[in-house]
């Protein structure tokens, strides 16, 4: 049997039928186009590393089950994945040699859990693309990942919050940021503020490959607003910008109107649910007629009178 991919997971099925279909893996009799696996939150229960890997033991074995993709979902799943990683590191038949992504959710990480992670961050050489959606990490923990990412190339970083969050997480969009290599980062519900978007314009301004930078729901205010308008004048790369619901009104879009009459690389820009005003409208459509390549510009549900 072909398949163009495979997701694996106990939450949705039962552990007898995941027990099959990982055997029918195994024994080459399931095939999946591309070798593309996606093995998402392996745990129904909480089963120590030790018993999951003597259970299904040919997750050892990388040609037979290449594994791409990896989502956590809670403290089990990384105590597995890692205990797997770690078997032998220099092993070039490692199945984590191959992984592609990582994300993790929804989990209450301590320093112990953190410094796991960062160990599984190095035991996967060829992660391209990271996410940490909705995870409870104290903020020396946030500086610890900073650091970890900061060593990593790459490309893609995203990082979600509850809604709850007070910016501690910028420390994981800092360290993304300083390797230089990310040409995505994506920052939602995070709570971030005017100072921490003037401490990453900084950054951004200079960053080499960025091209998509995500701000959905955020505090950062007219004085962000500016503070990223600065940055697009001496950015090359960008191409996507998103600052929806992040209460902008018309000061914060005359800010990064400044940017954008310098700016030649932005083709996207999306501004929903931002009080901009009519003052505020009238300088978008005004910078949109001079601008060379924008040919995205969203408001929607932004007031405007």
């Amino acid at each position: 049997v072909l398949l163009p991919s495979l997701n694996l997971s106990t939450s949705r099925t039962k552990r007898g039928e995941f027990s099959e279909l990982l055997n029918l893996l195994l024994e080459d009799r399931l095939q999946t186009a591309n070798n593309l696996v996606h093995i998402a939150h392996l745990l129904s229960d909480a089963v120590s590393a030790d018993e999951f890997c003597s259970r299904h033991p040919g997750l050892l074995v990388a040609e037979k089950v290449p594994v791409l993709n990896l989502t956590c979902r809670q403290k089990a799943d990384l105590d597995v994945f890692l205990h797997i990683a770690l078997q032998d590191a220099t092993n070039i038949y490692n199945p984590f040699a191959r992984v592609e992504s990582l994300r993790f959710s929804h989990g209450k990480l301590g320093m112990e859990d953190v410094t796991k992670l960062l160990a599984l961050l190095q035991a996967t050489p060829r992660l391209q693309a990271m996410e940490v959606a909705s995870c409870r990490i104290a903020r020396e923990g946030w500086k610890v990942l900073e650091e970890g990412i900061a060593d990593r190339e790459l490309a893609s970083v995203r990082v979600k919050g509850d809604g709850k969050s007070r910016g501690e997480n910028v420390a994981l969009a800092m360290g993304a940021l300083a390797s230089g290599e990310t040409e995505t980062l994506a920052l939602d519900f995070l709570g971030l503020s005017s100072p921490d978007l003037v401490r990453m314009s900084k950054i951004v301004a200079a960053h080499p490959k960025l091209r998509a930078l995500e701000l959905h729901t955020n505090k950062i205010g007219n004085k962000g607003g500016a503070a990223l308008g600065k940055a697009l004048q001496r950015n090359k790369s960008l191409e996507v910008l998103v600052l929806d619901n992040n209460k902008i009104d018309c000061r914060g879009i005359h800010g990064l109107a400044m940017g954008l009459a310098r700016n030649r690389s932005l083709k996207k820009l999306t501004l929903r649910g931002n009080p901009v005003g009519r003052e505020g409208m009238n300088v978008l459509a005004k910078v949109c007629k001079q601008h060379a390549s924008l040919q995205t510009l969203d408001v929607e549900e932004s007031k405007i009178k």
